[in-house]
């Protein structure tokens, strides 16, 4: 019995874990930019998950396992919108190619 209440507690810290992503994500797909997250934040992130969800794994936590999964995914996410949304930045931002036509481009021609 006691160890159900344990579970409940990993299962409500999980919770809290994966909550805390979803306004970063929505934050990230409803302005279209992720300047202000770090590569090198995410990458921390993803080894302490990672290392978190092996831990989990190897006591056979479902609490753990489930948490660190998940927010191994929402990790993943953001760093994909990052990548997305900074090619598209930088396509927006190249120039355009434009052709310039002169009189005397015309009569040469002609």
């Amino acid at each position: 019995m006691i160890t159900l209440y344990i579970d409940i507690i990993g299962y409500a810290a999980g919770f809290f874990l994966i909550l805390m992503s979803i306004p970063q994500i929505t934050n990230i797909i409803r302005t279209k930019q992720a300047n202000g997250i770090s590569y090198h934040s995410m990458l921390l992130d993803f080894i302490s998950r990672t290392f978190f969800l092996i831990y989990g794994i190897l006591i056979i936590s479902y609490p753990v396992i489930v948490a660190s999964f998940i927010r191994l995914v929402c990790i993943l996410v953001i760093v994909i919108l990052k990548y997305k949304y900074k090619l598209e930045l930088t396509a927006s931002l190249a120039p355009t190619p434009t052709l310039t036509v002169n009189e005397s481009t015309i009569e040469n021609n002609v």
